[in-house]
């Protein structure tokens, strides 16, 4: 007998034996694991973690969008890193407003490779942004485990 095929796109076959087991992967729930990081952080590196988890510039749903937010972020921590150091107050402002044209142009270039490419790909995204996220976020606990572990 044949299984129609709107049926057969909605079923999986598979033995009937009971004593097969059928091994699956839990589903990973990112809100316990933030609550497991936020918990062991003191109070300077929980305020850089949520500084992280609250920020976009833009809709993280295009692989430009992801990159660019990444950028923006690093960004916004030089320049108030600028702010919250020793170079004299009288240099602050140049200093600031030069790193911040600099970003500015880096930016506008990282937009235009990835307008191009996206172009070039026939409007679609070049990266998968779960991907690239994914990475970086392996990326971020892999620096973590070598600051604290070093």
């Amino acid at each position: 007998m044949q299984i129609p095929e709107s049926i057969s796109k909605l079923t999986t076959e598979t033995v009937g034996d009971k004593f097969i087991h059928k091994s699956e992967l839990p589903l990973l729930n990112v809100d316990d694991i933030v609550l497991q990081i936020k918990r062991t952080l003191n109070t300077k590196n929980l305020n850089n973690f949520e500084t992280g988890l609250i920020f976009f510039k833009s809709n993280p749903t295009t692989d430009k969008a992801v990159v660019k937010n990444l950028f923006y972020l690093v960004i916004d921590q030089v320049l108030k890193a600028i702010s919250e150091s020793n170079i004299p107050e009288e240099q602050k402002l140049a200093i600031s407003s030069n790193t911040k044209k600099l970003f500015e142009n880096l930016a506008e270039n990282i937009d235009a490779i990835f307008s191009l490419l996206t172009t070039i790909n026939k409007d679609n995204n070049l990266l998968d942004v779960k991907d690239i996220t994914l990475i970086i976020l392996g990326y971020a606990i892999g620096l973590i485990k070598k600051i604290y572990h070093s």
